[in-house]
């Protein structure tokens, strides 16, 4: 058994015994975490103009997005 490790499929795995392989997409996961990380960091640096402090706070919309 092999297991592949990726960042376009999230695993593949193959048996050496039998002729059967595994292969599981991972590109809409990184999708999703790319717009998700990018959510964050608009919110976040919307809330930090508002309040023009320097410090991170994590805002209710932040939180629901997390929560998703």
């Amino acid at each position: 058994m092999a297991i592949d490790l990726g960042p376009g499929n999230i695993y593949v795995v193959t048996f050496k015994s039998f002729n059967v392989q595994y292969l599981i997409n991972g590109k809409p996961l990184k999708s999703k975490n790319i717009y998700y990380n990018k959510e964050i960091t608009r919110l976040t640096s919307i809330q930090m103009k508002t309040i023009a402090n320097k410090y991170f706070k994590r805002t209710k919309k932040m939180n629901t997005l997390k929560e998703t």
